[in-house]
């Protein structure tokens, strides 16, 4: 048995595995927090060896005695501390500015294509696969359980609710609290009780999405949440470069595949591994065109209209804004963005052709370039002009139940 003053052989490996198991579980629990409760451990282990030597004599004796259980311990232990002290390796390399870590998020490949869709499937935290959306919101904060924003929607529907629904990409989705469809349901709040309505809002956005992966959203949802009305704000993602195939052809990896790419994607080692790898053999890709080409645009625009028209739902298209306008856009012949001036045109016509309300947000945000963070994602400020507009759009359309005669 051990000697005395010295700690048996298992105290010594638990406490190795306890100093690695820092760098393991940060990927998972995310917080600085756990690792002070894990050293906190490890110096009360050290501290009460004494006491606790008889204890650990014990348990070292029975291992000992087990040739699987020993050899279990040792595999489970060897993993645990490669993976803890590859986690702390690539954590300190990160950190200290000597490798940056690959981010999917940012881009998915070295030759100036966008494509961001297996970034949503394998390394979106807020989104999760689907076979047939290809990906889809979480059912927690920031979304409820039905994976919409908001409050949970009855259903099926009370009557006297009116209920808009907004379909779009990450413009719609918007920050985590204080998106415009939001903002736009405290607007409507003043109106509560006229007619005998309520108004409801549920955001239906989702990040990244295109024009086909909502109205495959929108035909799964109709019946189940039967919106009075809803408005569909897609192009951007739509335009961006694919690889290999459009949207309506793509097909979701294994999902073993998917899972296993999810979890270590947490790990900031296999990032700085996966940036690495990149930095040393650039990838050969196949030729990209738009996800959705512009076809197939339209024909997505008018199977939001036609199953609108089939459950009765009014369907409001609306243009995507970007910065910069269209005129400056226009003139880009070396990049996807000189595009979205033509998709947002076609929203136009499609609405002429189909007879559809539509309203031109592009337009309206035009002048204002100040509303935008970036090219295509509103600021605070911009989520709450786009609120106020919509409103009086929608109003003066005739779209939403008429307010009392003493507000507005």
């Amino acid at each position: 048995m051990s000697e005395r003053g010295r700690l048996p052989p298992i105290v010594v490996g638990l406490n190795v595995v306890l100093v690695f198991l820092a760098g393991f579980q940060y990927p998972y629990f995310r917080s600085d927090g756990v690792n002070v409760i894990l050293a906190v451990l490890l110096l009360l282990n050290v501290a009460a060896r004494t006491r606790a030597r008889k204890i650990f004599e014990i348990l070292d004796a029975a291992i000992a005695r087990s040739e699987a259980v020993k050899n279990l311990l040792v595999a489970v232990s060897s993993v645990i501390v490669l993976i803890g002290g590859l986690e702390i390796l690539g954590q300190f390399l990160s950190r200290t500015g000597i490798v940056e870590p690959y981010n999917a998020m940012k881009t998915m490949v070295l030759t100036g294509a966008e494509d961001f869709r297996m970034a949503h499937i394998t390394a979106d935290r807020y989104r999760i696969p689907d076979p047939v959306l290809l990906w889809r919101p979480v059912d927690r904060w920031p979304y409820n359980s039905q994976r919409l924003k908001g409050g949970e929607a009855e259903i099926p529907k009370p009557a006297g609710t009116f209920r808009i629904m907004t379909y779009g990409d990450s413009n719609t989705d918007g920050p985590e609290e204080r998106s415009w469809p939001e903002q736009l349901g405290e607007l409507l709040e003043p109106r509560q009780g006229a007619a005998g309505v309520d108004f409801e809002v549920l955001n239906a956005g989702v990040a990244g999405y295109s024009s086909y992966q909502g109205s495959m959203r929108f035909r799964s949802q109709v019946e189940r949440f039967q919106p009075d009305l809803i408005t569909v704000s897609f192009g951007y993602n739509d335009i961006a470069p694919a690889l290999g195939m459009p949207d309506r052809e793509f097909r979701l990896p294994p999902a073993a595949l998917v899972s296993l790419q999810r979890q270590l994607l947490r790990f900031r080692f296999y990032r700085v591994a996966e940036k690495l790898a990149r930095g040393w053999t650039p990838e050969e890709l196949p030729e990209t065109g738009p996800r959705v080409p512009i076809e197939d645009y339209f024909a997505n625009l008018e199977s939001f209209l036609a199953t609108g028209r089939e459950h009765g739902v009014g369907v409001v298209l609306l243009t995507r804004p970007h910065q910069p306008g269209p005129r400056e856009l226009e003139l880009v012949t070396d990049n996807w963005r000189g595009r979205i001036p033509e998709y947002n045109r076609g929203v136009l016509e499609v609405a002429r052709r189909q007879r559809a309300p539509v309203i031109d947000v592009q337009r309206y945000f035009e002048p204002a370039p100040e509303l935008f963070y970036d090219d295509c994602h509103f600021t605070e400020e911009g989520h709450a002009t786009m609120a106020a507009m919509l409103l009086r759009e929608l109003s003066a359309a005739g779209l939403l139940p008429p307010p009392p005669s003493d507000s507005l």
